[in-house]
């Protein structure tokens, strides 16, 4: 035991640990806590550990309970969080109560040595220079290389820290060089198990890393292979599943197919009937997308709620505040780069809706539809976006040919912005969606002009002819309808009742499933009806089913609810 110092900004913050022991503890297992309670927990600590009030602190601890603080996997999930202040704190915290010391300790001299910017603490500087956490902490800090020709230096339980370190540190390729070495033709061990526990978990919490993900498969499919024999199958399952998903973000369908192959367990297989809609998509095997959804749909009727939401719910998938002013910014910088190389965008969408109803951005927009024509140099325009550094442009959306949509994201308010390319097709202009479910869906207009328009004090333009654009977009776009549906009841979408609308429509009735929204899912059962006798139509057994099992009742009851 003994007094700590902790250096923040502005402030140092003493905490003598021999006041805070074992003496008061909750008995609840950090296992049994969700993620979320989890990260409640570390908001509640970082909070009372800024504040300077260590009274406070003390007793945050106390009543969470010191045997979840200070365990393996609370420590953990705040390293893979980066919560750098809190892992010298509970490490520290649970060398006092000796609980998992020397490990704890172990986390303590890398943290602390990573705070000092690589001045080693006495722990760290007693290890060799070879040695793979003194590597990983030379690469992080000083990026200096990583290097095994001459061998591993340091025990199985320094690997796996050295690997999870060099992974929450996006050091993919390093982590894989030194899991395949150490690890090459060896069993299975218990160190090995505990990493893949970890690699779970911090897959879970930080989400696919799309600029590494063929490291990151690499990884998983090399510890999946290690998972061999009955006492792992349901371990060896998760990782297949896992696997299946990071290969989908890789967009290798035929890999994505496969690793669905070895799922068997009832829940974790739905989550497989997703993926492999989702690869099928991408192969345009637009029949099997709609069996893999038919029997997704089908299963996910006795499944608890809490798992639907995990499982399918998108992040930002709940209320969500429209924020106006960054939506200005915005828009008054994606004008400020277009005018730099003379090409004219044109509010689209629900933004220019917005503008011709209200005047404004409409209060529940998530982002900022604006369009270009299609004889613009696109790639002239993602080219200025990216340079300019207001915008990023993720490149891995963006279609070579026939491309009809450019996603841009505002660096400094991080809202979206969807710019719609629209090309002549015939005596029409057509803009379309290139979603990453693997599908292009396309929408028809009469070809328009433009016109200078004003808007939230940005000088812009607009289609000559508001009035049809908006028509041919939503209908009677004069009456406010909060559950319309743009890519099912658009007057503008091609190919109605086609592979590519029924496919949509089985997706927007699972996130009105997931999202609870009762008259958009009747909506959506209303539209698939018309069509249960095309070959990809959903049968009525399957539609009278979901709408019982989810309350969605027919159209007209609906719409008096």
């Amino acid at each position: 035991m003994g007094f700590y110092l902790f250096f923040f900004p502005h402030r140092c913050i003493g905490i003598n640990f021999a006041y805070i022991t074992l003496s008061n503890i909750g008995d609840k297992p950090v296992t049994t806590f969700t993620k979320k309670e989890l990260q409640a927990f570390v908001d509640q600590i970082k909070s009372r550990l800024m504040s300077g009030q260590t009274s406070d602190l003390e007793q945050t601890l106390l009543t969470i309970g010191l045997p979840v603080v200070c365990s393996k996997a609370f420590i953990d999930f705040c390293r893979i969080r980066n919560e750098k202040p809190l892992v010298l704190l509970l490490a520290s915290l649970a060398i006092s109560n000796d609980i998992e010391p020397a490990w704890s300790q172990r986390v303590l001299d890398v943290y602390q040595s990573i705070v000092n910017e690589g001045e080693l603490v006495p722990g760290m500087a007693a290890l060799a220079p070879r040695h793979v956490l003194r590597q990983a902490m030379a690469l992080i800090v000083d990026k200096k290389e990583f290097n095994l020709q001459k061998g591993i230096l340091g025990s199985s339980p320094d690997v796996v820290m050295t690997i999870e370190l060099l992974l929450d540190y996006d050091q993919s390729t390093a982590a894989t060089d030194l899991l395949t070495a150490h690890w090459g033709e060896k069993p299975i061990d218990v160190h090995l198990l505990d990493l893949a526990k970890s690699l779970l978990s911090r897959q879970s919490s930080n989400g696919i890393q799309l600029h590494c993900v063929n490291q990151w498969i690499a990884i998983f499919e090399f510890v999946c292979g290690k998972l061999t024999g009955p006492n792992y199958e349901v371990l060896r399952e998760q990782f297949a599943l896992i696997i299946a998903e990071n290969h989908l973000a890789a967009k290798h369908a035929d890999q994505t197919l496969q690793w669905c192959q070895r799922v068997f367990n009832e829940k974790d297989l739905l989550k497989a009937d997703y993926y492999r809609a989702k690869a099928l998509c991408l192969k345009n095997d637009h029949l099997g997308s709609v069996q893999a959804m038919d029997h997704l749909l089908t299963g996910i009727a006795d499944q608890p709620r809490e798992w639907l939401e995990s499982a399918f719910k998108t992040p930002g998938g709940g209320k969500y505040q429209f924020d106006l002013e960054a939506a200005q910014s915005a828009l008054r910088d994606m004008q400020k780069v277009m005018s730099k190389i003379d090409k004219k965008i044109f509010l689209v969408s629900g933004t220019l809706l917005g503008y011709e109803r209200v005047g404004n951005f409409l209060s529940h927009d998530k982002d900022i539809d604006v369009g270009i024509y299609g004889n613009e140099d696109q790639f002239e325009v993602i080219q200025a976006l990216t340079e300019s550094k207001l915008f990023h442009v993720p490149m891995r959306d963006i279609q070579l040919t026939n491309n009809f949509y450019i996603p841009s994201y505002h660096v400094k308010t991080h809202m979206a912005i969807d710019v719609f390319v629209y090309h002549r097709a015939g005596n029409k202009l057509r803009t379309g969606v290139q979603n990453t479910f693997g599908y292009l869906q396309n929408f028809d207009f009469t070809p328009f002009g433009l016109q200078a328009i004003e808007f939230v004090g940005v000088p812009t333009h607009a289609p000559d002819n508001i009035d049809l654009n908006l028509r041919e977009n939503f209908g009677d776009w004069r009456t406010p309808d909060p559950h319309y549906i743009s890519h099912l009841q658009s007057p503008s979408t091609v190919d109605v009742g086609g592979p590519i609308y029924l496919l949509v429509a089985r997706l927007e009735l699972l996130r009105y499933i997931v999202e609870e929204k009762p008259i958009k899912g009747s909506r959506v059962c209303d539209i698939l009806r018309r069509y249960t006798d095309h070959p990809l139509g959903m049968s009525e057994r399957l539609l009278s089913q979901i709408e019982e099992q989810y309350g969605f009742a027919p159209l007209a009851n609906a719409l008096t609810a």
